[in-house]
């Protein structure tokens, strides 16, 4: 079978472009905004510390990097799922997190935050990967939280789709309040950065959903040049 063919059965033809705009958008966020700031402003131990009382208060839970970890997959499994839906209803997504992302850049830069981490104990395996987390993962870009927008995204989109089955649509709204609560218990995050990232997301949800930018996106569809390849083949 063709490698076209195997990337259809995951991803159709109109939605590869857009996803590859989306890991665009998430190195500008994360990697353009911290080249900006560490070249500009210096290393993340001299931005600001939002955190209260209440945020140092919260215990450390090592096992709650197993959550923060497998977000991952399930962004994954969610903007997959919603892509299949319909072109219209994936390129709503994937306008809503690129502007939830370019808003978190710009804010990364004009207001960079930090939040001191704890030294981890790691005998265990859900402290070796909180670690693991902590050495791959600088304590700057946390306000607001892209871990909590795009699960937001995911949820929100996920409850709109009508091919997604109701348990799948629970579970999703399940694990982002489980991701907010392991930024939380791993010391990624502080609780604002929670609410900031929520309200990126849902501002941007409503903006896809409401305007007509995701047709920006009509144009982007692969399948034409498929097509127009059979075309020429046959011909």
């Amino acid at each position: 079978m063709k490698i076209v063919d195997l990337r259809r059965k995951l991803l159709p033809d109109y939605s590869v472009i857009p996803f590859l705009l989306c890991a665009v958008g998430q190195l500008i966020a994360y990697y353009l905004s911290r080249v900006i700031n560490y070249s500009f402003r210096g290393m993340p131990e001299t931005f600001p510390d939002i955190g209260t009382d209440l945020d140092r208060a919260i215990p450390v839970w090592p096992v709650w990097s197993i959550i923060y970890f497998l977000s991952y997959l399930f962004w994954f499994i969610s903007y997959v799922w919603v892509s299949r839906e319909s072109k219209e209803m994936c390129n709503r997504l994937l306008t809503a997190d690129m502007m939830g992302k370019l808003i978190c850049a710009v804010i990364f830069v004009i207001f960079p935050t930090t939040f001191l981490r704890p030294a981890v104990d790691t005998s265990t395996f859900d402290g070796w990967l909180l670690n693991f987390i902590y050495q791959i993962d600088q304590p700057d870009n946390l306000f607001p939280s892209m871990h909590c927008s795009v699960s937001w995204f995911s949820a929100r989109f996920v409850f709109k789709c009508e091919k997604i089955p109701k348990w799948y649509k629970i579970f999703a709204f399940v694990a982002a309040f489980m991701v907010f609560a392991s930024v939380l218990f791993t010391k990624q995050h502080v609780i604002i950065d929670i609410f900031a990232g929520v309200f990126v997301a849902e501002a941007c949800t409503q903006i896809a959903s409401r305007t007509k930018l995701h047709k920006l996106y009509d144009k982007l569809d692969i399948g034409r040049f498929y097509e127009r390849k059979e075309k020429r083949r046959k011909g």
